[in-house]
C-alpha cells in the first residue's frame, strides 16, 4: 500500500492528462485498488488491502497448465486402454461421474487456498470416456 496525498494525487492526474509521462506515477496504479480517504481511514484501507491480497485468486503457472494438461492426456489413454480391455468395459460408465466428482471436490478443497483449477479439460475428458 503506497499513501499519497490527494493533492499530489490530482497533480499527477493533471499532468497525465496533459500528456507529461511518468512511469512511476503510472506503475502505482498498474492493476491497483484505489482507495480516497482521509489518513484517519489509513487502517481501513490497510485491512481492505490484506483482504483483496488474501481472498485473491491467482492464476497457475505455465508449467503447472503443462503438467496438468499431461495429467489429463494421460488418464484418458489410461481409460482408454482399459475400455478396450473386456473385462473393463464399465468404464464408459463409472469414470465420467468419478472424474467430474473428484474435479469438484479437489477445486473446493483448493480454492480457500486462492487456486482455482480449470474445469474445461476435466470436463472433455469426462465426455471423451464416455464415447
Amino acid at each position: 500500500m503506497k499513501p499519497l496525498s490527494l493533492d499530489d494525487f490530482l497533480l499527477r492526474v493533471e499532468q497525465k492528462e496533459q500528456g507529461t509521462i511518468s512511469p512511476g506515477f503510472d506503475a502505482l496504479w498498474n492493476k491497483a485498488v484505489v482507495i480516497i480517504g482521509t489518513s484517519a481511514e489509513e487502517g481501513r484501507a490497510t485491512a481492505l488491502a490484506d483482504l483483496l491480497r488474501a481472498t485473491g485468486i491467482r492464476p497457475l503457472s505455465f508449467v503447472s497448465q503443462t503438467v496438468i494438461t499431461f495429467g489429463w492426456v494421460l488418464l484418458f489413454l489410461l481409460l482408454q486402454e482399459l475400455h478396450l480391455r473386456a473385462s473393463f468395459r464399465f468404464t464408459r460408465w463409472i469414470f465420467p461421474p468419478v472424474i467430474l466428482i473428484a474435479l469438484i471436490g479437489i477445486t473446493l478443497c483448493l480454492l480457500p487456498h486462492g487456486i482455482l483449477l480449470p474445469f474445461l479439460p476435466g470436463l472433455i475428458v469426462a465426455l471423451a470416456v464416455c464415447f
